[in-house]
């Protein structure tokens, strides 16, 4: 079934995986340079968070979105769904955890060089997708904020919905990146601060998995 999904998905996006292929190719034969690298970060980036909107699903079906009464009405256990929409969006983050991977090997110059010569690479692997797993359980925690939160009718309870939402999303994201730099900078210097640091980030990982999950099954 997995596999029906992942192909209905390239075909679907067919055209954001051509223009994603051009630029960055593009990039990488043409420029190679410190704004070439970061560009590329963002690119890849941007192109695992845009397809999640329609492989989530919304409450109510639309043109180009499907409805998650559908997905929740499929023969299958809602884990096993929930669990298969998560790797759904983890084929559009493979360019992502891939350029995470490789950034040690992408120095460009003594600067960057330097810092990323205290990266270690199987800790790096290990994290990365932990953290993209994470990115998309945010994701699906995000568009169902969004939807809880326009249902609201007053103004106020909707800025103060959004200023909420906002203010845990920010914290927990810069509680991940910040944990994840730590541990993949300093491993070599204090690996018990770095094991422990990984221990958190995998911790937080799951419980959004989790409180996503509860979330997404609330149709």
């Amino acid at each position: 079934m997995i596999f029906h999904w992942i192909k209905w998905d390239f075909k679907m996006f067919r055209a954001q995986w051509v223009i994603f292929g051009l630029i960055f190719g593009v990039m990488s034969v043409a420029v190679h340079s410190h704004e070439s690298i970061a560009f590329q970060g963002m690119l890849t980036f941007m192109f695992a968070i845009i397809p999640a909107s329609k492989l989530i699903g919304a409450k109510f079906r639309s043109q180009h979105v499907m409805s998650r009464s559908y997905l929740l009405s499929l023969p299958r256990p809602r884990l096993e769904i929930y669990l298969m929409l998560l790797l759904r969006l983890q084929v559009f983050a493979v360019p992502f955890m891939a350029y995470l991977i490789c950034l040690p090997r992408m120095g460009v110059g003594p600067p960057l060089s330097a810092d990323l010569m205290l990266l270690d690479q199987r800790l790096l692997m290990l994290l990365v997708p932990v953290v993209s797993v994470w990115l998309s359980a945010m994701q699906v925690s995000t568009q169902i904020s969004i939807e809880t939160i326009s249902s609201y009718l007053t103004l106020v309870q909707r800025f103060f919905a959004w200023t909420l939402h906002v203010v845990v999303s920010v914290v927990e994201f810069l509680l991940v990146v910040g944990l994840f730099g730590y541990a993949v900078l300093y491993f070599r210097l204090s690996a018990v601060n770095a094991v422990l640091a990984s221990v958190v980030v995998v911790a937080i990982a799951m419980l959004r998995v989790f409180l996503s999950y509860r979330r997404w099954i609330r149709v």
